[in-house]
């Protein structure tokens, strides 16, 4: 995984082994207290937490900044910090020489300018790590062949609240049909994690390919407070319905921030507008959370990426499959 350079730098999260339950719990959450010191950290940035010792706890991006209190979009969390998930010895070693007077909090930033490789940490040593802690994560264990205990990014998962065998053959031959119908471009709505600017591409291409018109703004106004993209579709009885899309990358927890910025989107939208997140993967707890904060009297909604890849599937496999119907389905 490369770092970005457009000015969201990484960061690494380091925090005391003492408050190390403390710390996972709220990574777990989604929102943490975090000092920065002179930086500030922006939304949208990468970061892999540890612990002083060299022991992860996460790897995610940041969906959200209020002052030190950062919400986090996680791509995987550890199930215990006791499950000895750290990083090998050359890595580790400079997680170890981290001076004690540099951890001024619980949990403290290292931010990580592309241009600067003289600190604590460097972005090379961060590229590293993270795709050391994402092969680990994947495979469940510490690259040495020792079982490790992990959890990986939580998924709203029906076959799970029902206690059901997930990864059984027939799923992975669903799973293996669905890639195969999936265009090229649009593979990575399957993936657990796409970089921000990519997702939000790749979610309006993907309602693109379900026949919708697309109107992209979050690209074409960087800054200013809109949507990522508009989606109308017409049927062909003229039946219109349109979305205020949020492209969410990674794992998104339903980030109040994130619920207020769409309050504001339908605020300017046209009355029949409706309010959709999309994201990699949807935590379990969003959808209760949206229903909690109303807006105009609706409800938003949150799919996932591969929601929206079964969508373009069905259109593509059955000539009766209505999209404007299973649009509308959403918010039923």
């Amino acid at each position: 995984m490369l770092a970005r350079n457009d000015g969201v730098w990484p960061m690494v999260l380091v925090g005391w082994r003492s408050k190390g339950d403390e710390l996972l719990e709220a990574i777990r959450k989604g929102q943490v207290d975090i000092w920065t010191g002179k930086l500030h950290v922006r939304k949208g940035a990468r970061f892999l937490a540890l612990l002083e010792d060299g022991t992860v706890l996460a790897l995610g991006e940041v969906s959200g900044v209020r002052g030190n209190l950062h919400d986090l979009s996680l791509d995987a969390v550890v199930c215990d910090v006791n499950a000895d998930i750290a990083l090998p010895a050359d890595l580790v070693d400079k997680v170890r020489a981290v001076p004690r007077s540099y951890l001024k909090g619980p949990l403290s930033a290292f931010i990580l300018p592309p241009d600067k490789e003289d600190g604590v940490f460097t972005m090379s040593w961060f590229n590293q790590a993270t795709d050391f802690v994402r092969r680990s994560l994947r495979s469940g264990t510490d690259g040495s062949g020792g079982s490790r205990q992990i959890l990986p990014q939580p998924t709203a998962n029906p076959a799970a609240d029902n206690n059901e065998p997930s990864d059984t053959p027939e799923q992975n031959e669903r799973e293996s049909l669905l890639k195969s119908w999936i265009p090229p471009l649009l593979q990575g709505l399957l993936a657990d994690h796409v970089r921000s600017d990519k997702w939000e591409l790749l979610v309006a291409y993907g309602f693109r390919a379900l026949g919708c018109q697309v109107n992209m703004q979050g690209q074409k106004e960087s800054g200013k407070a809109v949507p990522d993209c508009v989606v109308r579709h017409t049927s062909a009885a003229g039946q219109v319905i349109q979305l205020v899309v949020d492209a969410k990358a990674g794992h998104w927890n339903g980030a109040v921030d994130d619920i207020r910025a769409m309050r504001d989107y339908l605020d300017v939208s046209t009355p029949y507008s409706y309010p959709l997140f999309v994201a990699n993967i949807v935590g379990p707890d969003v959808q209760e959370k949206l229903r909690q904060h109303l807006m105009h009297g609706k409800t938003a909604r949150a799919i996932s990426g591969h929601d929206l890849a079964l969508l373009i599937m069905q259109r593509l496999t059955d000539p009766s499959f209505d999209v404007g119907s299973e649009l509308r389905r959403i918010f039923l």
